[in-house]
C-alpha cells in the first residue's frame, strides 16, 4: 500500500499541545472513494478541514450517523465507521491532553463527539478555514495554522495546569501502567481532585486514560510486528491474561484481537506505525 501522507511539526510552544499538522490523499484515490473506514481509539484529537463531508457512525449500537464539514473529532473511547466524501484538505492533530489551553473548560463534552469548528472556536475559525482553502502552498497553510493557534493561546491565556500536566505525562511515560492510587500518593493529590482535573482537561477519568494509552501501545505493537503473537503482545503491554486483553479490546474497539487483525486498518496506519 502506498500512503500519500505528510506531517509538519509546529513551533516548540505549540508542540507541547499539538502533535502535528497533516495531509493525506489516500482517501482521494479512485479505488478508495466511497469507502467506509474503521477508526479505533488512537489517543488523538483531530481538527479536520474539508471542502467535502465526513460521515461518522459511532459503533455503540445506535443508528446515529453524523455528516459534517470541517469539524473537531474529540478523543475516542469507542470505534467509529468513517466515510470521506470530497477532499480532506488539511488537519491538526492534537495530543490527547493538548486541547484544553485552546477552548473553554468542559472537554468531557467533546469525547466521542464530532463538533463543527465554529461551535468550539468561534467565527474566527471559519476565517481560518476560508484562508486555508484559498491558499495553494502547503507550507503557507501550515504557517496560517501556526499563527492562528499562537494567537489563540496568547489571547485565551489559560494557565497551564502543572499538576495535570505532570500526572498525564507520568501516565503517558508509563504506557498506562501506573496505578492511580500510587500517583495520587506520590503527588499528594486527592483522588477527587485527580478525577476532576482529568475530566476538565482531558474529558475522561485517569483510569480510562491509562486504559486508552495501554490500548494504543498494544494496537501499535500489532501493526508494527512482522509476525503477531497476541499472547506476547498482551503480556508486554500489561494485560494479566488473554481474557483481560480480549475484554478491553472489545470494550474500546468492539472487536476481538483476532477480528481487529483481519479488519482493514489503512486509514490509521500512519498513527500506529510511526516511531
Amino acid at each position: 500500500m502506498i500512503y500519500e501522507y505528510q506531517e509538519f511539526k509546529l513551533n516548540s510552544v505549540l508542540s507541547r499541545y499539538i502533535d502535528c499538522v497533516w495531509t493525506e490523499s489516500y482517501t482521494q484515490r479512485p479505488e478508495n472513494k466511497g469507502r467506509t473506514y474503521l477508526v479505533v481509539p488512537d489517543n488523538t484529537v483531530e481538527l479536520i478541514f474539508t471542502s467535502g463531508t465526513l460521515e461518522r457512525k459511532i459503533k455503540d449500537g445506535s443508528d446515529k450517523v453524523e455528516v459534517l464539514g470541517s469539524h473537531l473529532s474529540g478523543l475516542k473511547t469507542i470505534a467509529q465507521d468513517v466515510k470521506v466524501d470530497g477532499e480532506m484538505g488539511i488537519s491538526v492533530r492534537f495530543k490527547p491532553y493538548g486541547l484544553y489551553p485552546f477552548i473553554k473548560p468542559g472537554l468531557q463534552e467533546t469525547v466521542n463527539q464530532s463538533i463543527p469548528i465554529e461551535d468550539l472556536f468561534g467565527k474566527d475559525m471559519l476565517e481560518l478555514e476560508s484562508k486555508l482553502f484559498e491558499t495553494q502552498c502547503l507550507l503557507n497553510r501550515v504557517r496560517l495554522i501556526e499563527t492562528y493557534f499562537m494567537k489563540r493561546l496568547l489571547t485565551l491565556n489559560r494557565q497551564a495546569d502543572a499538576t495535570f500536566d505532570y500526572l498525564i505525562n507520568r501516565i503517558v511515560d508509563g504506557r498506562g501502567a501506573h496505578r492511580i492510587l500510587d500517583l495520587a500518593e506520590e503527588t499528594g493529590v486527592i483522588i477527587k481532585t485527580f478525577e476532576r482535573k482529568f475530566m476538565q482537561n482531558l474529558g475522561v477519568s485517569p483510569k480510562q486514560c491509562g486504559q486508552l494509552i495501554r490500548l494504543f501501545h498494544t494496537l501499535k505493537a500489532t501493526n508494527k510486528a512482522s509476525q503477531v503473537n497476541l499472547t506476547s503482545i498482551a503480556h508486554d503491554n500489561g494485560f494479566y491474561d488473554q481474557m483481560h486483553f480480549i475484554k478491553e479490546m472489545k470494550k474500546f474497539t468492539r472487536l476481538t484481537p483476532g477480528e481487529y487483525l483481519k479488519a482493514p486498518r489503512d486509514l490509521q496506519m500512519p498513527i500506529f506505525t510511526r516511531n
